[in-house]
């Protein structure tokens, strides 16, 4: 999953495998890849999921609320 600003900047990548998870759930804890925490505002998503040689990609927004 990686996750950008709406200027298109990479806030932060999270790399998990989902194999053990019993619905896809994956917990973050809002902070970027320098450990800060975002900031109020919208954020876009990008998700890649692979399973051997096939991919798909899932785009979409998300908000951040404090």
């Amino acid at each position: 999953i990686n996750i950008y600003s709406v200027a298109g900047r990479l806030v932060k990548s999270i790399d998990t495998d989902l194999t053990d998870s019993p619905i896809g759930t994956v917990r973050w804890d809002g902070r970027d890849k320098e450990g800060d925490r975002l900031a109020n505002g919208t954020y876009l998503y990008r998700i890649t999921a692979t399973n051997g040689r096939k991919s798909t990609h899932q785009l979409g927004k998300l908000a951040v609320i404090r």
